[in-house]
């Protein structure tokens, strides 16, 4: 019978990342003279949140060929070729969605159309080397070579469009859904003292930048962030009449993701979450209710990938075309009504999973179709 274990830590960071993201949406709708603190906060670590979103890309992949796997449960070329499926589906709604925003655009929208292209890559990499006996190995040489080619890049202004610079760029999130998938297979036997270690190791590498530039220098242009400014020809738009001449514009890329240095300091702050969550679990032993209350919230991380498509859908419906809010409350007011919907719609959605899963003895089966970042 299929293992459907869930991880509930990784769940709480997708929720954790899913909030950011949907925060960091909503605040690009809002005038910037009427941003408050949640706004300030969610854009200026905005790199932490793509980073983790690819970080537990890998993360889910490894969760995803274990349950696969065991117990001969599915072949290998079955499970590759599933995950091909799903990339393909999410390039797809990548470039709807790029589409609908931006329009046409060459090569952006066919190349690099947005962070569901991003995963979708980085997914085909990392599922095709977990397939591999020597998959750790080979993890390993992939990781360490993006990094070392990313480092090259940045430390000689070498940025080149898909890899370094762009609509969630492939190379700087690559190496974090190696970092996830490396973390996730170390896992299951962590020893005491070297936990103990790690832990320390991500403190200092954590606090020592911060200390030094403070946050908003680390997370911000030039230390950790690029801004760069590029010309690309829109063929067609949702607001481009038809028949008209396509038309060239200048798009400034604000760069969510980063710069190498950032490498190291959220790679730690992942890894420290990580472990801070799982010690709060071990102290809500016993809690029953809470737990409860912790597990229905924890539904918008177990459905992130609907949350991040659901949320973009529902900012284009109540924003439009209209001009950015400019009333404080109106903008507050807009995330909570969005979070609320998603809310609803992922315990909707588990309800009706598990009024489906009722076998003819009338008992719940365990297992639960999720819908993984991977």
């Amino acid at each position: 019978m299929r293992n459907t274990t869930r991880n509930h830590t990784f769940d709480a960071l997708r929720t954790l990342v899913i909030l950011l993201m949907t925060g960091s949406h909503t605040t690009r709708m809002i005038a910037d003279e009427s941003w408050i603190f949640w706004n300030k906060f969610v854009l200026l670590i905005e790199p932490f949140t793509a980073a983790s979103f690819l970080f537990l890309v890998g993360s889910s992949l490894v969760l995803s060929w274990k349950r696969a796997t065991e117990n001969n449960a599915m072949k290998p070329r079955g499970w590759i070729c599933k995950k091909l499926k799903r990339c393909i589906l999410l390039w797809i709604v990548s470039l709807c969605m790029y589409f609908a925003s931006v329009g046409l655009v060459w090569p952006d929208s066919f190349v690099l159309s947005g962070i569901l292209a991003t995963i979708a890559y980085s997914t085909v990499v990392f599922g095709l080397l977990m397939i591999l006996p020597q998959r750790i190995f080979a993890i390993i040489i992939v990781t360490t070579a993006a990094t070392v080619l990313y480092l090259f890049l940045d430390m000689f202004s070498k940025p080149i469009y898909f890899l370094t610079h762009g609509n969630s760029p492939l190379l700087p999130l690559t190496i974090f859904t190696g970092l996830g998938a490396l973390f996730t297979l170390w896992l299951p036997s962590p020893h005491g003292n070297v936990k103990k270690s790690l832990i320390a190791l991500c403190l200092f590498s954590i606090a020592l930048p911060l200390l030094l530039c403070g946050p908003e220098k680390v997370f911000t242009y030039p230390l950790g962030r690029y801004k760069i400014k590029r010309q690309a020809e829109v063929l067609l738009s949702v607001s481009m009449p038809l028949g008209n001449s396509s038309a060239t514009v200048v798009k400034t890329i604000r760069y969510y993701n980063l710069r190498p240095v950032l490498i190291p300091v959220i790679t730690a702050m992942i890894v420290l979450f990580y472990f801070i969550i799982t010690r709060l679990s071990h102290l809500l032993a016993g809690k029953t209710a809470l737990k409860n209350i912790l597990k229905k919230i924890l539904a918008l991380g177990r459905h992130s990938l609907d949350i991040y498509i659901l949320h973009l859908v529902l900012l284009a419906l109540f924003i439009g075309k209209k001009a950015s809010i400019t009333v404080i409350w109106q903008g507050t007011l807009l995330l909570l009504v969005i979070l609320l919907i998603c809310f609803a719609y992922v315990i909707s959605r588990e309800y009706i999973a598990r009024k489906k899963s009722i076998d003819h003895n009338g008992s719940l089966r365990h297992a639960v179709n999720d819908f993984h970042l991977s």
